[in-house]
């Protein structure tokens, strides 16, 4: 460097500028070489190479000699350019893409097969079934859980091994769609920093809300906004594209805009009669065209499957989170976690404020105007998207991605245009930096920046060969945890016996790659039951297992369950349908299944099978009945007025109460509880049917838990009673989550045992028993 400044001291200070550019991004290409693997060494010393194809080479190198042109050309003109328009676009994409890549480890099988499946098995479904997807198969995200797969197969083939790594190329993928529209908002700076910030998107809610944020920031480019029919068809096409890419944080995005559309059609109808005609014309050309492919199939189903998760949600919300499933890691533990988590929430206030401030005076203040009412509105619908199940983790939630999301691409969107002085745009530019910090937690990026590039990979100790285990889909050497692997084994060696060739079998545990794994078609659309939530996709299940029954369904194995609440709560027909339809057993390491009615012929003479555990309506209980139903009756009971409405057949029991152990009847329905805490026995009419019940109090009762029990003909057998917690006035119970119940023919007597620490006098107002339509 010395001998450079000695040897330039006659150049005038433009050319040297644009000299030491030019030396500072020479060697910055070379980052797109994150994308080829680190050096892995065997046990024994050897050295071991992903087997990838020619292609894969082809596409990282292709990369950098891409960038390095790129560098070239805006320097050979660089008398036209300024500064700024000297650094590559693509050289800052491959900063960012190595700073957000994984850290590196050898090719290693996660122990939840759950999130395994998400990624592996919708490419895995398409290129051996021709499942389409969201037609034959519903992508847990959309199409962003196929690249993975795509990737892998493309350059590397069936090897399930190399499918977390190949999440690089995804990465890059979706940085590259976000890059271009967001760099000509706010410059090289402001994406760079942006961009950087966002460390959680790959197949999660980052990553759809990214690509809806790159749609919006394309449609409000001024050169599109002023031409509503091209405007028209970039929404259309660049919609419906985002939505398939992002089933439901795309198309928040892709929603809200919806206004600005409307606006952009009256537009074209006043101004643009001759080209907008022209235009329905060849759509319409199009669409009959498209009409002969699966790609109606596809658009109809992803359809019905946004209506479908949007019923999810506007059940979800409301939720108080101090109450939720685990008290101890709850989202709302610490004020200033809530702070960065919700700091979502002050860009859609600015987004408001702006939108009620703003005058609409010209082409520029028209599109800001539009924009800030599409944010506003994205904010409302991602308030029940955040809101609801899977928010528990604040690192992966999509609380977190819509703070990453809207403070690191919406914020400098809207805030920028109000800082037109060079000192007050330093000074938000660094209050912006310190917000991302808190949110990114890029200290963990930084800390990998010396090692990427010189860390050996050496082999751990468990390591297998899947053609040896009699699984080949794991690769030649894929590091498996040896419970997990006997586990894969066991569960093979179980299909195998028990299942003819191409018969399937049903995952509930959830472990969907099983499927791939074992060259199993699944019997639904879905890689894990907890996606089956709302009242159509539990008939649509049920249809479909009834028109095709699968003869064994796996419902206990090494279960991850990352989704509070088992398949009663979540999936109540689908559980009203196997336990009337299947009948439980246990295997011989302790594997509980299910055979369907009159296939029981199956399990002769099988050593991998406990004959004697057939019917064991202690299985049932174990698999399908939470320990606890926790806040859910407390929560339910608040929102009764909405709930209530939606059930039926109800049993008035107020005048079958009567005092029990601990309790004083008052009359009238008044009671008084002892200290220690008392019971109340409800004697229940004959043949009494009902899924929940209803309890109205006068006062709050306040306690740690209540426990509600029965007298039936499994007394003493599996667990014939629920435990929730108090503290509210009224609870709706549901009684259908212990299988003893649902699979009870009579019963008796309900009892009903009020928090110990609960002793005061109380009245009720309302018990009644209620059916589900």
């Amino acid at each position: 460097l010395v001998i450079l400044m000695i040897g330039l001291r006659k150049v005038d200070s433009d050319a040297l500028v644009d000299l030491f550019l030019l030396l500072a991004q020479a060697g910055v290409p070379l980052l797109f070489l994150y994308l080829l693997p680190p050096e892995y060494l065997r046990r024994d010393g050897t050295p071991y190479h992903w087997k990838f194809n020619l292609g894969f080479d082809i596409l990282v190198w292709g990369l950098t000699i891409l960038a390095y042109a790129d560098l070239i050309q805006r320097f050979r003109h660089r008398r036209k350019r300024t500064p700024a328009q000297l650094i590559s676009p693509l050289i800052l994409l491959a900063v960012i893409a190595y700073f957000l890549s994984p850290p590196e480890s050898w090719p290693t099988l996660i122990g939840d097969d759950g999130h395994n499946g998400e990624l592996a098995l919708p490419w895995y479904l398409f290129e051996h079934f021709r499942y389409l997807p969201y037609a034959d198969y519903r992508p847990c995200h959309g199409l962003i859980d196929y690249g993975n797969g795509f990737f892998t197969w493309l350059f590397l083939g069936d090897n399930f091994s190399a499918i977390p790594y190949m999440s690089r190329l995804t990465d890059l993928l979706v940085l590259a769609a976000v890059w271009w529209p967001f760099r000509r908002l706010g410059g090289n700076l402001v994406a760079l920093l942006g961009l950087t910030a966002m460390w959680n998107f790959n197949s999660n809610a980052g990553g759809g809300l990214m690509v809806g944020c790159a749609l919006l920031l394309l449609l409000t480019v001024p050169r599109n906004y002023r031409h509503p029919v091209r405007w028209l068809i970039v929404y259309a096409v660049g919609g419906t594209a985002a939505t398939l890419f992002s089933i439901t944080d795309s198309a928040i995005i892709v929603v809200a805009l919806l206004p600005m559309a409307c606006y952009q059609l009256i537009t074209a109808l006043r101004q643009w009669r001759r080209m907008l005609w022209p235009a329905i014309a060849v759509a319409l050309a199009v669409a009959a065209a498209l009409y002969w492919t699966p790609f109606y199939r596809i658009v109809f189903a992803m359809m019905q499957l946004v209506l479908e998760r949007s019923e999810v949600y506007s059940l979800a919300h409301g939720v108080p989170w101090t109450e939720s499933y685990e008290p101890a890691t709850a989202v709302t533990t610490g004020i200033f976690r809530q702070l960065v988590c919700f700091s979502w929430l002050f860009v859609s206030g600015l987004a408001i404020m702006r939108l009620l401030f703003s005058r609409r005076s010209s082409h520029a203040a028209n599109i800001r105007w539009l924009s800030c009412a599409a944010i506003a509105i994205a904010a409302v619908i991602l308030t029940q998207r955040t809101g609801g199940t899977g928010s528990n983790d604040p690192a992966g939630s999509p609380l977190m991605s819509a703070a990453m999301v809207f403070v690191g691409l919406l914020l400098p969107y809207l805030a920028l245009p109000l800082f037109r002085r060079k000192p007050w745009r330093m000074l938000f530019l660094a209050g912006w930096c310190v917000w991302l910090g808190l949110i990114g937690h890029q200290a963990i990026g930084i800390s990998r920046l010396w090692t990427k590039a010189s860390t050996i990979i050496t082999e751990p100790k468990f390591t297998v060969d899947g053609a040896a285990v009699g699984i080949p889909a794991l690769g030649d050497n894929l590091a498996v945890a040896p419970d997990h692997r006997q586990y894969l084994q066991h569960v093979h060696a179980m299909l195998q016996t028990l299942l003819h060739p191409g018969e399937t079998y049903l995952d509930l545990t959830p472990h969907g790659t099983g499927y791939a794994f074992f060259n199993r078609r699944p019997p639904l659309p879905y890689v894990s039951c907890n996606y089956i939530v709302s009242c159509r996709q539990q008939k649509l299940a049920v249809a479909m297992l009834e028109e095709n029954p699968p003869p064994l369904v796996l419902i206990h194995g090494r279960n991850v369950n990352h989704h509070n609440g088992l398949l009663p709560l979540r999936c109540y027909g689908l559980y009203r349908y196997l336990l009337h339809q299947y009948r439980p057993f246990r295997d011989v390491n302790g594997l509980i299944w299910l055979i369907r009615r009159g296939e029981e012929k199956r399990l002769r003479n099988q050593p991998l099978i406990k004959t004697e555990s057939l019917d064991d309506v202690e299985l049932w209980t174990h698999c399908f009945q939470d320990r606890t139903i926790a806040a859910y009756p407390a929560l339910w009971g608040k929102s009764s007025v909405k709930l209530l409405a939606q059930l039926c057949d109800p049993i008035n029991l107020i005048h079958r109460v009567r005092a029990g152990r601990g309790m004083i009847c008052r009359g009238d329905n008044s009671f008084q509880a002892r200290p220690g805490g008392g019971e109340l026995l409800i004697d229940l009419p004959p043949q009494a049917d009902g899924d929940f019940l209803y309890i109205e109090f006068d006062t709050c009762i306040r306690g740690h838990n209540f426990k509600l029990g029965w007298q039936d003909e499994f007394a003493g057998r599996g667990r014939p009673y629920l435990e929730f917690r108090s503290n509210s006035p009224s609870y709706l119970i549901p009684l259908y989550d212990a299988p003893n119940w649902v699979l009870s023919s009579q019963h008796n007597q309900l009892e009903l045992s009020l928090p110990p620490q609960f002793q005061d006098h109380f009245k009720l107002h309302r018990l009644e028993l209620y059916r589900r339509p």
